[in-house]
């Protein structure tokens, strides 16, 4: 088994896809057992749905092993600093979160962005996850 018919999964598709909270993009590199992604945040690139959210994160988060077996199973992540939505700086800028890959396991990479604030942790719209790549071991 493997995860590779979860690729692009969009974990809250139904009523707050990744669309309504993210405008931005990324993109995804593997180099020397490495996956780093390249996430566009800032202003342009993630919205604030309302005054309670004050900031935002991004997290790049590792699923790997046997899906078949919940035994076997793992979780890593790498999370960005908490940005402002009210800081002074550019609209959009670029951050690279990078996290090891397994050498021979299955791995499913998603890239969950939270805002922060009052009371936003339990509202749904307020998170996005999306898997942004699958495999199999080092490339």
């Amino acid at each position: 088994m493997d995860y590779m018919h979860l690729a692009n999964l969009d974990f809250q598709d139904g009523d707050y896809p990744m669309a309504k909270l993210y405008k931005g993009g990324w993109h995804v590199k593997i180099e020397k057992g490495m996956l780093h992604l390249s996430v566009q945040l800032g202003t342009e690139a993630v919205r604030q749905h309302s005054g309670l959210a004050t900031g935002y994160f991004a997290e790049i988060i590792l699923l790997w092993g046997d899906p078949g077996d919940a035994q076997s199973l793992r979780v890593d992540n790498t999370v960005s600093e908490t940005f402002s939505f009210g800081a002074q700086g550019p609209k959009v800028h670029t951050i690279v979160l990078s996290i090891q890959l397994p050498v021979r396991q299955c791995w499913m990479a998603m890239l969950k962005l939270s805002c922060t604030g009052r009371y936003v942790e339990e509202v749904a719209k307020y998170h996005a996850m999306n898997v942004v790549r699958v495999g199999k071991g080092v490339s």
